[in-house]
């Protein structure tokens, strides 16, 4: 289980378990969101590959927390990446700009979430 049932053992298991796939769903939409945000934005700074590989493995260690599997590859100015839950099924694949902030607003969203529902 993601979640560290030691730490949350007040809690009932239904619940932990809601609070795991609103955090999959929200991971999901932050990254739609973040499709978009790449068309609607211009480069404002340099694409910084090693940034972007340390930011991308970041995100595969978190996402293997939710049992999702992740899956990326960087271009030149640009992050292909794609998410499949345990069982292989395709959740998204998408085009992004920068993996770090999209990484960093969802760890913000996934806090907010757990802080609701905790």
């Amino acid at each position: 289980m993601p979640i560290n049932p030691i730490t949350l053992d007040k809690i009932e298991p239904i619940t932990i378990k809601q609070i795991e796939y609103k955090v999959i769903d929200r991971i999901v939409h932050q990254i739609k969101g973040s499709q978009i945000q790449r068309e609607n934005r211009k480069k404002e700074e340099r694409f910084n590959k090693e940034k972007q590989e340390k930011a991308a493995r970041q995100f595969g260690f978190f996402l293997s927390k939710y049992n999702l599997k992740f899956q990326y590859k960087i271009n030149e100015d640009k992050i292909i990446l794609k998410i499949k839950d345990s069982e292989d099924k395709e959740l998204i694949e998408v085009e992004i700009d920068d993996i770090d902030s999209l990484f960093e607003s969802i760890k913000n969203e996934t806090g907010n979430i757990i802080d609701m529902k905790g």
